[in-house]
């Protein structure tokens, strides 16, 4: 099957399959029938208007295929878009003028040329992006899912730049996701693909169903960007595509989309339910994250960030204590491995103060907290047996087993490599402590033993002085002696 999120035209049967599985992106894709490997019109070396020489296929979606080919006319590389379907040209075209009207723009990919009405097929040649799309960069990735750091951040404002300068123009992209996100050789990122872009002109509800349907009839866009007001097919505006912007970042930080579902219900999340908290699909974002995410993806566009710049800012300004506590944890994490606890918890408080709900900061601080807590009260047990308190000692301990003990028996089990860094910690603090509490034991005991060996030989010797000064009942106290030594001979 081919790549899912390159198509931008679905029709109800590749899109909501009644007994297909949770919609994902990765589920949406166009079939091709009679074959699993998708043959392009134009070979390597073939020519395409007479001016266009094809040096690699780079993909296809929905009625177009895109190549790799040298303009013969200035010997550079374009990116040539070629319509498979004589009644897409039209769109092509439009996509030509929207994207005409946005030349010069930030982050925009530029169109060069586009073929004149009588020529065949009808092309598209715009400016050639080398860097791969942010899709097969989110294919890569582990969890499939990027860090919350500059480099994300750069992307998403780089594209929010794009988006709202068409929309100063009032153009409304309606087809934001990340296969139509590309980057150049120096990591930039260009928004493209204008195909189902409008000019802001809607006045009534009757025009939606021209912007709602593709060549075909069909709904267009990718489904799971879509806002809830296109599910409805409620009049659109720039707050859409916010929208859509808001759900690529989110699937950025998480790895996931918003809602899950199966077929029509998937469609119903969307209008109607609350998307899945972003912290439950990565635990690691942090809080103030999250309400960054979940403001840009409410349902009512009113209650949104009302253009890109403000969402980028609001992610980046909930993002920016992040990541600059991130070499703090990072060093609090060490502290751990180092069993340096105390250190390691007035740094992970720091963190939790900075950043709340940064990364595993709260599940780190309640185990360092304990192990505190442990060696706290083993120094309390210590500091008793200097002073002679070796009873006292002897009862701290006894505590600390226990406490110990139940610290042991708790779920540490985890597949994460950092969990299991800090588990191995945790166990060697435990085992350390687990020793020094039975050597201490046996200080306090024995010197326990040799404190009451002591005072029963002053008692005795008390007792002898009593009785011979013929103090008798004072000599009452040999009776005690006898109950502290039974063996002493007397």
């Amino acid at each position: 099957m081919p790549d899912d999120r390159e198509n931008t035209n679905l029709t109800d049967a590749q899109v909501l399959p009644e007994d297909s599985e949770e919609v994902t992106p990765s589920d949406i894709s166009p079939a091709i029938k009679g074959t699993d490997v998708y043959e392009y019109k134009f070979k390597s070396g073939e020519e395409i208007a007479g001016r266009y020489k094809v040096t690699a296929p780079l993909g296809f979606g929905g009625f177009a295929e895109v190549y790799n080919c040298i303009d013969k006319r200035f010997g550079t590389s374009v990116a040539l878009k070629t319509i498979q379907k004589e009644s897409a040209s039209s769109t092509v075209q439009e996509e030509a003028r929207k994207t005409a009207l946005l030349r010069g723009g930030p982050h925009i990919v530029q169109v060069y040329d586009v073929a004149g009405p009588e020529e065949t097929p009808f092309y598209l040649s715009m400016q050639l992006l080398s860097g791969g799309t942010l899709e097969k960069r989110l294919d890569a990735a582990t969890f499939r899912r990027l860090s919350l750091d500059e480099t994300t951040l750069t992307i998403l404002e780089q594209v929010g730049e794009a988006l709202d300068y068409a929309h100063s123009r009032d153009i409304i992209h309606l087809d934001v996701k990340p296969s139509n996100v590309l980057f150049d050789e120096n990591e930039r990122a260009f928004l493209g693909d204008f195909g189902l872009a409008q000019i802001k002109d809607i006045q009534d509800v009757t025009k939606i169903s021209k912007m709602s349907l593709s060549v075909d009839g069909h709904i267009s866009g990718t489904i799971p960007y879509m806002s809830p007001e296109l599910v409805e097919e409620k009049i659109p505006d720039k707050r859409a595509d916010i929208y859509a912007l808001g759900v690529m970042a989110y699937e950025m930080l998480t790895g996931r989309m918003p809602y899950g579902g199966r077929s029509t219900a998937f469609l119903t999340n969307i209008a109607k339910a609350d998307p899945i908290p972003p912290c439950m699909a990565n635990p690691e974002l942090p809080e103030r994250v999250e309400e960054v995410l979940l403001k840009v993806l409410s349902k009512d566009p009113k209650n949104r960030h009302q253009s890109c710049a403000e969402f980028v800012e609001a992610l980046k300004a909930a993002a920016d204590a992040y990541i600059q506590v991130e070499a703090l944890y990072k060093e609090a994490i060490k502290d751990i491995q180092e069993q340096e606890w105390t250190k390691a918890l007035q740094k992970l408080q720091q963190v939790e103060h900075q950043a709340p709900g940064h990364k595993n900061v709260r599940l780190y601080l309640r185990d360092v907290q304990e192990q505190v807590t442990l060696y706290q009260a083993y120094k309390k047990a210590d500091l008793s047996c200097e002073k002679d308190n070796f009873q006292e000692c002897i009862d701290t301990l006894q505590s600390l087993e226990t406490r110990l003990s139940e610290y042991k028996s708790g779920d540490s089990s985890t597949t994460e490599e950092e969990f299991q860094t800090i588990n191995t910690a945790r166990q060697t603090a435990v085992e350390k402590l687990s020793q020094d509490i039975k050597d201490l034991r046996k200080k306090a005991s024995d010197l326990l033993s040799d404190k009451k060996r002591d005072d029963a030989q002053k008692l005795y010797q008390k007792a002898k002085e009593q009785f011979a000064k013929k103090a008798y009942a004072l000599c009452q106290d040999l009776s005690l002696i006898h109950i502290s030594e039974p063996t002493r001979p007397y």
